[in-house]
């Protein structure tokens, strides 16, 4: 048996001997090239190089610089951290999937964390116990699938009842239909305008994210002592844009949650996100001061996060049944076919409506609602097919070159629900483009099956009442909308006009009794 020296000796060397693989392991990679590049220049290296989203689309640019390198990952070295592009579902599998546990944190951006003020949402927070508690609460209210039917179908069919007074305004009533679903489930809150504080505010942080959250754009993210500067100095327009930026994103944080506590403490409050959170989180924390924070964060980033996003994928379905009505024709002849006379579809009867769903997987494939996932933060060094993949590295993941690629969905442009389908049910074997959607990884959207169910209870139900067809000019010569893009990293289709009618007398009435 072997004495306690020996033991310690045996133990001291394997310790040694593991300190020493570690070294050569880390040698080793420090002398591993980092991905491919455009040309670098000296000190700013491919700083300029980063595409701003008001400007260019950044997926398709990333893509482009992607194939003019002959590769699917790339590397943009800026005067901070470095930016990595992964172009590929292959990359994206292995690293932000397979690699998740050193791939989930998020960067601390000066300009998006602290000078904009959304450092507290969900999508932005570190990977931590905060973010633990944060995506523990907005699971649970996320997945109360009896209160949130109810809530999908009320805003659903109000959404209806506008289409049909005013079908001209249809983007207006996407919005204020969009913002209201999110305000209801989170707050108990219904407003009757677009123009309500609490639908703009959360439209306009999403905006602000979009601005701020593209890597390496912002030179105070290098540089964060910039945000000492004057605002009044020249070059610190920043400063200016980040005050205004910050207004915004307090406002989401703070009001809507100030008024739903008074209504709380009056007893006027329905079921909703904030009553169950403060009743199950609240009610008995040992420190309550921090749990209401971290309540009122979780019910900013459900509001928020579901407002704009929602709206951006419903416009994109009205623009598709728009230039593509074979699809809207058929995707009707399931549902008469499945349908008695004067009922809408429920979410049961999914199984029985797979062009329905195909419909809503196409429209996130065609229009993703973020072209570029939100940058990922890798945690140590890591190496990956003889690059080294620096620690601090913002990690970008493109997923319209994902959802875009000719192989996996030919035609790629064109809307086409089929490429799900064969005989008559959903194809198991075509990649679901609500995988790359929502997310990678530890940071997938915990509110994606929520989305989806409003997406196919609004569409099925907006087919069942309604045709979508071209507008007409003073001419009466059809108006073909123009199926490109806004700039920006949250994705909206550009502005058109649209015929918007119900299918028949019947279907106007079946609208006008389901909004009550």
């Amino acid at each position: 048996m072997a004495s306690l020296t020996e033991i310690v000796t045996l133990l001291g060397a394997l310790a040694i001997a593991a300190w020493l693989l570690g070294y050569l392991r880390r040698a080793k990679m420090v002398h591993l090239p980092l991905p491919p590049g455009p040309p670098r220049l000296p000190i700013l290296g491919n700083t300029l190089d980063i595409p701003r989203a008001s400007q260019v689309s950044p997926s398709q640019a990333y893509l482009d610089m992607s194939r003019s390198l002959g590769s699917e990952i790339i590397c943009l070295t800026t005067i901070g951290d470095p930016v990595i592009v992964l172009n590929s579902r292959t990359l994206i599998d292995d690293l932000l999937e397979g690699r998740s546990s050193i791939y989930s944190d998020r960067p601390w951006m000066t300009m998006l964390n602290e000078l904009a003020g959304l450092d507290w949402t969900i999508s932005i927070l570190p990977y931590g116990e905060e973010w633990r508690l944060c995506r523990k609460m907005f699971q649970q209210e996320i997945t109360n699938a009896e209160r949130n039917q109810s809530v999908q179908s009320r805003h659903t069919f109000g959404f209806m009842s506008r289409l049909l007074r005013s079908p001209e305004q249809f983007i207006d009533h996407i919005h204020l239909m969009s913002g209201a679903t999110m305000l209801d489930l989170t707050y108990a809150l219904i407003p009757q305008s677009g123009e309500d504080r609490f639908v703009q505010l959360a439209e306009q942080a999403n905006q602000v994210l979009g601005e701020t959250a593209n890597a390496g754009v912002y030179l105070v993210d290098a540089f964060p002592t910039l945000k000492h500067i004057p605002s009044w100095m020249p070059g610190a327009g920043f400063k200016r844009t980040a005050a205004k930026f910050r207004q915004i994103s307090v406002g989401l944080l703070e009001e809507p949650f100030k008024d739903v506590k008074e209504r709380i403490s009056n007893g006027t409050v329905p079921d909703c996100a904030a009553v169950s959170l403060m009743e199950t989180f609240g009610r008995d924390a040992e420190d309550a001061a921090h749990t209401e924070v971290v309540i009122k964060k979780t019910l900013a980033s459900i509001h928020g996060a579901g407002a704009d996003t929602t709206a951006s994928t419903l416009s994109a379905f009205f623009l598709a049944m728009t230039l593509f009505p074979e699809v809207q024709y058929k995707a009707q002849r399931e549902l008469d076919s499945v349908l008695s006379s004067g009922r809408f579809p429920e979410l049961c009867d999914k199984p029985s409506l797979p062009y329905i769903t195909a419909v809503v997987k196409e429209s996130l494939r065609w229009k993703p609602v973020l072209p570029l996932d939100i940058v990922h933060r890798l945690m140590v060094d890591d190496h990956y097919h003889g690059y080294l993949l620096p620690r601090g590295s913002l990690v970008v993941a493109n997923i319209r070159a994902l959802l875009y690629d000719e192989i996996v969905y030919p035609g790629p442009s064109r809307f086409n629900p089929d490429r799900f389908i064969k005989n008559g049910e959903l194809d198991p074997n075509v990649p679901d483009p609500t995988t790359a959607a929502f997310g990678f990884g530890r940071r997938i959207c915990p509110g994606r099956h929520f989305v989806q169910d409003l997406l196919w209870i609004t569409f099925a139900s907006i087919l069942t009442a309604f045709t979508i067809s071209k507008a007409v000019d003073e001419r009466g010569m059809e108006i073909t909308p123009d199926a490109a893009d806004s700039p920006g990293l949250i994705s909206h289709p550009k502005p058109f006009q649209c015929k918007i009618r119900p299918r028949s007398n019947m279907h106007a009435e079946m609208v006008a009794a389901a909004a009550g």
